[in-house]
């Protein structure tokens, strides 16, 4: 198997380089992320500014829950799309199309939005959580052995 020069064919390497991105582009664009997604997070309570359908009276009595299970499987649904635009690209050879992928990701991030809407989570909570369990799991940088020797920090 031949690789193309520069470029680093080490999977160990190129996910530790994908965390520290990660990490470096969450904490270099904190405030950007904020303003944006307390934009988005406006927009998301128009878009659903009450739970009238035509099963109105079921909803409103488990509106949060409802509506929380309808999110949930929104990020499922929207993951096996943007799944199988990546394994068509890269088991079948077909064209990634970036558009479509674009499109995909906008609806796994509207469901994901909404789920934090729904449960008072902001963007920022959810980035530093994350960047933060990063941090110690992986102090370092990524490595595959820390990754299958992983324990949570609960």
């Amino acid at each position: 198997m031949g690789s193309e020069e520069g470029v680093p064919q080490n999977a160990d390497y190129l996910l530790r380089k994908i965390t520290i991105y990660f990490v470096s582009f969450i904490e270099e664009n904190k405030k950007m992320m904020d303003e944006q997604w307390s934009d988005y997070k406006h927009f998301i309570s128009k878009l659903y500014p009450t739970y009238a359908t035509h099963n109105r009276l079921v909803r409103v009595a488990n509106a949060h829950g409802i509506e929380t299970i309808h999110a949930a499987l929104g990020l499922a649904g929207e993951t096996g799309e943007i799944v199988d635009l990546i394994k068509k690209h890269f088991m079948y050879g077909k064209d990634l199309d970036k558009q479509e992928l674009i499109e995909e990701m906008g609806d796994l991030f509207h469901y994901f939005a909404r789920l934090m809407h729904l449960n008072g989570v902001t963007l920022s909570e959810v980035m530093e959580s994350n960047t933060s369990k990063l941090k110690k799991r992986f102090p370092s940088g990524y490595t595959n052995e820390d990754a299958i020797n992983k324990t949570e920090e609960k």
